[in-house]
Formats: C-alpha cells, structure tokens, sequence
C-alpha cells in the first residue's frame, strides 16, 4: 500500500475509491506519466526508473516558485509580501511537495 501511495503522490497512477457492495474499495489506474516510465525500463532498465522520484507533482512545484518570485518582485508592502509566501508554504506543505 505503501508503494501504491507513493506512485499516486508522483501521478504514476490515479486511485479512485469504489463502491461495491456495502464496501468502499479502492480502485487504481495506470495514467499517461506512468505508461511512459514503464515504458523506460525496457530500454534503460528498473533501476534506472523514476518510479519513487517526485516529478515536481505534474509542475505544481515550479508554479508555486513562480508564484514566490512575482510576490518577492511586487510593489507591495514586505508585511503583505510575508503573508502571502506563508500562505503558499502552507499550502506547498499540504500538498506534501
């Protein structure tokens, strides 16, 4: 389970909970990114793969330092500047980035 949790936080795969019965199963499958990596190992091998590598979360990362730079660039104020970058931080925590 482990393993299937860390290939959802890298978007490997998509778990969608299912109702069957009275049980609440979880239902996963294999996305684009994750076809392509698999893909990979039959040229470069498994060891090679990026299978428990972050890909920056489909670029949330790079969009959140997007955001940082223009708050740091803006006019405003260096109170509101702070505010702001906390507010993403935490919002980078949540996201387990």
């Amino acid at each position: 389970m482990q393993e299937l949790e860390e290939l959802r936080k890298n978007e490997f795969v998509l778990m969608s909970p299912q109702r069957q019965d009275d049980k609440l199963i979880k239902m996963y499958e294999i996305l684009p990114e994750g076809i392509e990596e698999i893909d990979k190992t039959d040229t470069q091998g498994f060891n090679k793969s990026n299978f428990r590598k972050s890909k920056l979360n489909g670029g949330i990362t790079e969009i959140i330092n997007e955001i940082q730079n223009e708050i740091q660039k803006s006019s405003i104020s260096e109170h509101e500047k702070n505010k702001i970058i906390e507010k993403v931080k935490d919002l980078r925590n949540r996201l387990e980035i």
